[in-house]
């Protein structure tokens, strides 16, 4: 059956911001340092999710000794650095599609495993203070990403059932916490190419934000969600 979208929500690392890329590339370097053998593809399976996540994803991987904390705060204080220095990157299309959802008049919400004390800050880096008045956190739900958990709550909290919803996602944990919560979802590639089985439950796939736009015009009967 054909829907129509009346609620848009929105991911933010690597989907509105261009924040993942620097992360991924220090994070193997910076943990070998350590002792600890870590690879782009360990790096890759941490993209989109939550602190405990991933404590708990080098904790299978490495043991307990595995030196979390001060692996994060040196990346972080990298990041940092690279921040004040260039700023943060908004994804494009980003504007342009913001200005569209408000022409339409319908709700938009941010779901990040971004937690509540930094969040602030990247938006405020990339100019985009007070841009989301809808904000769910990674540190605000009992599970993150790709449990659907964030993606139900900004669902409620922009007064729409899940179904008609859309959220867009760069990550494999987002895409996947969107099925699981039953909303539409877009995939637009940043830094991981998902596997077979998270792109087969994908509803549009668009190399950019931009891209969005006519999906939330009309959409079609070979538009509905699987």
């Amino acid at each position: 059956m054909a829907q129509t979208v009346k609620g848009v929500i929105f991911d933010l690392d690597g989907t509105v911001l261009d924040t993942e890329s620097f992360p991924l590339a220090v994070w193997p370097e910076v943990s070998r340092k350590r002792g600890y053998p870590a690879s782009e593809e360990l790096a890759g399976r941490l993209v989109g999710i939550n602190e405990a996540d991933e404590r708990e994803i080098l904790r299978v991987e490495f043991g307990a000794a595995y030196p979390y904390d001060e692996v994060r705060d040196e990346i972080d204080a990298l990041f940092r650095e690279k921040v004040e220095r260039d700023g943060i990157a908004v994804k494009k299309g980003f504007g342009e599609l913001l200005e569209h959802i408000k022409t339409l008049t319908l709700p938009y919400a941010l779901a990040t495993s971004t937690s509540r004390k930094i969040i602030g800050w990247k938006l405020t880096c990339a100019g985009l203070t007070d841009v989301f008045p809808l904000i769910v956190c990674g540190d605000e739900v009992e599970n993150g990403k790709p449990a659907p958990d964030m993606f139900l709550k900004a669902a409620r909290l922009m007064g729409q059932n899940p179904e008609d919803c859309i959220g867009i996602e760069d990550s494999p944990a987002g895409l996947r916490g969107l099925c699981g919560a039953g909303i539409r979802s877009v995939f637009i590639k940043d830094l991981i190419t998902p596997s077979a089985d998270v792109i087969t439950d994908v509803w549009r796939e668009c190399r950019n934000l931009g891209e969005v736009r006519p999906l939330l015009d009309v959409c079609t009967t070979d538009n509905s969600y699987r």
